[in-house]
């Protein structure tokens, strides 16, 4: 369902301040959006309020939007090696931002999934608004700038645990980032995502507690 009209929700003010919260000490300075760039956001981002399963991306389609959370958890999927099998490479939260980035901007077909993990509600800027922001704002190539780092830093962080830790560190490891955040997911994603079976997950959870 898409609502534009929802006064209730600044959605720059929102992305604002979630940029802030991730990591400014790059950029020495807190992102403070002029008026006119958060009129802008404002009447260009649409909000879209999803149900649980829902896709927000698919594989195989070009992606033109980009995506705000403003509430729910998201999950990034493709297919394994057997085609019934799927493989969790990520997760999005509330207050981040959400994309097929090579998709978005090469447009190539996206080569995952990304898929609402509960009733969620997200705002979308079209890939032609996004383009016009580049070329006419230096908040917002901060804030893409910020974001992209973010994105890249905790996909290190995931790769080097898989080359490092065992299982049962890498299981750990996540606790010790967000335990309420990991309550939301269901144990067979958490298990895809350090690379192990549900089952060895659940022997590890045993051990553990």
């Amino acid at each position: 369902m898409i609502n534009n009209m929802d006064m209730r929700t600044n959605i720059a003010l929102l992305i604002e301040q979630a940029v802030n919260v991730v990591d400014t000490d790059t950029l020495n300075t807190s992102i403070r959006l002029t008026d006119e760039e958060q009129l802008f956001l404002c009447k260009h981002f649409e909000r879209v309020e999803l149900d649980k399963n829902d896709y927000l991306i698919r594989k195989g389609e070009v992606e033109n939007y980009i995506y705000f959370i403003e509430s729910g958890i998201f999950r990034y999927w493709v297919s394994g090696m057997d085609s019934d099998k799927e493989v969790t490479c990520g997760f999005s939260f509330s207050c981040e931002f959400a994309n097929a980035y090579s998709s978005l901007n090469n447009k190539e077909l996206s080569v995952f999934n990304v898929q609402a993990l509960c009733k969620s509600v997200i705002w979308r800027l079209s890939k032609r608004n996004l383009s016009y922001l580049y070329k006419t704002s230096l908040n917002i190539n901060k804030i893409m700038r910020v974001t992209l780092e973010y994105a890249f830093a905790r996909k290190t962080v995931r790769e080097l645990s898989l080359l490092r830790y065992t299982p049962e560190e890498r299981y750990v490891k996540l606790l010790e980032g967000d335990k309420m955040l990991l309550q939301n997911i269901p144990l067979k994603y958490i298990a895809s995502y350090i690379g192990i079976t549900p089952q060895a997950l659940s022997c590890i959870r045993k051990r553990i507690t």
